[in-house]
């Protein structure tokens, strides 16, 4: 095991106790949040049952009405906040040179068209996925890696003109200038062919928020921990970069998947994986990316310290309302269905298989069957149902309305109302129905904008 962790780590980081005992803290922390989700996504996905009195659920079997309002809500919302693909724009300080604004330029260019390439290579709408979870999560979380052994073997600019005696540490963006366009040519071709065929050097995917446990510090986060299934051949290959692997790997036991902790601080990364019910602690080394790599974007900001109520969901808002809809939904389907059927009563009673005799029966209410009662002279007639209010229906189109009213308008898209309007006015209209919404994006630029620094630092180191 000593080859697994590198000799500088500091003393907690390789104690298995102590990343066990951050990881029950943060778990106690969010609990509250990670149960608030599991809450909207079953709404979301209409896993959330009417309730059904249970002398009718035999009888409503399978017919309980769930609306799907929540996933139309999320869709309308998301539709309208990524219409548009984001763009990017790389700020000059005063009075730029026009090689600097040659090269805020080609940034500006460049971090889109390397979005779409990373999107591409992960076969994900990242950007897309991370406004949904902004919309229905509270927040969504985007996770980088450096890979520079991706592009190994490609020379630098210095070493690729061995030629030129150039002092040691000269800037690269004098050997730049020095260079002749025509030698500038060649090794831009050099470089297109080389990279042509081969991955990028960075990763990115979207992290479930349940799974997203940040340590929060005077500075923003102090630490994250992310804990998650993953398949155990990926676990293998994450073990892999240790120079080893943990024993509980030779477990026949295990399943498809195992569960992994992964600790991410600024300077260092562990790797944890639990086999065969108790934590293994994989090793640790310095990551090289100069920060955590993980961009955290909020949802709906609050003023509330507790986390599942810090940065909230669209649909906190109708998590009482759309179960109501659905149940007042289902009662008035049940409605209908014993008053579309009738059932008859007839008095008497039918031939018993006992000893030929007839017998009284359990009655069980089935629409459009007959009923038999004690014996009497009254022919066969419709059973007779309580007379119905219009409560039902005025409930339901108040518990509509109510679920409208807390949405995003179509307007923000440029729809509804607006679709014969002028340019000019539309704008407005669009702007203002997207008044109260407009943290998501903002908070998406912010983060983003620290993902693309992110990269061109790393780029240029």
């Amino acid at each position: 095991m000593a080859d697994q962790f590198d000799p500088e780590t500091p003393k907690h980081l390789v104690s298995l106790t102590w990343y066990v005992d951050l990881l029950e803290r943060q778990k106690r922390l969010f609990d509250d949040r990670n149960a608030m989700l599991v809450e909207l996504r079953k709404m979301r996905f209409m896993e959330t049952k009417p309730i059904i009195p249970p002398a009718y659920s035999q009888l409503m079997a399978g017919m309980e009405v769930r609306t799907g309002l929540a996933a139309k809500w999320v869709q309308t919302q998301v539709g309208s906040l990524t219409v548009h693909p984001f763009t990017v724009h790389a700020p000059l300080r005063p009075r730029p040179t026009q090689l600097e604004r040659e090269r805020g330029s080609r940034r500006e260019r460049f971090c889109p068209a390397m979005w779409k390439a990373l999107e591409a290579q992960s076969k994900a709408d990242i950007f897309r996925r991370l406004v949904d979870a902004q919309v229905a999560d509270g927040g969504g979380v985007l996770k980088g890696v450096y890979r520079p052994k991706a592009w190994q073997g490609m020379p630098a600019l210095r070493d690729y003109f061995k030629e030129h005696d150039w002092p040691d540490g000269m800037p690269t963006e004098e050997i730049q200038a020095s260079l002749q366009t025509k030698e500038l040519n060649a090794y831009n071709r050099y470089v297109d062919k080389f990279i042509r065929g081969k991955p990028l050097p960075f990763a990115i995917r979207n992290v479930d928020l349940a799974t997203f446990y940040p340590v929060q510090g005077d500075f923003g986060f102090d630490a994250v921990l992310e804990v998650s299934e993953r398949p155990l051949l990926q676990v293998r290959r994450m073990a892999g970069v240790f120079g080893g692997q943990a024993a509980f790997f030779d477990d026949r036991d295990l399943g498809p998947t195992v569960e992994i902790m992964e600790y991410w601080d600024p300077e260092w990364f562990a790797l944890v994986a639990k086999g065969s019910g108790d934590w293994n602690l994989i090793g640790t080394m310095r990551h090289g990316h100069r920060r955590i790599p993980y961009w955290y974007m909020p949802g709906e900001e609050t003023s509330s310290t507790r986390p599942e109520y810090g940065s909230m969901s669209a649909l906190f808002k109708l998590r009482h309302t759309v179960p109501a809809i659905d149940q007042a939904l289902t009662m008035w389907l049940s409605r209908m269905l014993l008053t579309a059927y009738p059932s008859f009563t007839k008095e008497g009673y039918p031939p018993s298989a006992v000893d030929g005799q007839e017998q009284p029966q359990e009655e069980v209410f089935d629409p459009g069957a007959i009923n038999y009662h004690d014996p009497g002279t009254q022919p066969m007639q419709p059973l007779r149902l309580d007379q119905f209010s219009g409560d039902l229906e005025n409930i339901l189109g108040v518990l509509l309305g109510l679920s409208s009213d807390t949405q995003i308008n179509d307007a923000a898209a440029g729809g509804d109302r607006l679709s014969g309007e002028s340019g000019s006015l539309r704008s407005v209209l669009v702007d203002l129905a997207r008044t109260g919404y407009h943290q998501i994006p903002a908070h998406a630029e912010r983060e983003l904008g620290d993902f693309f620094g992110w990269i061109m630092v790393m780029i240029e180191q």
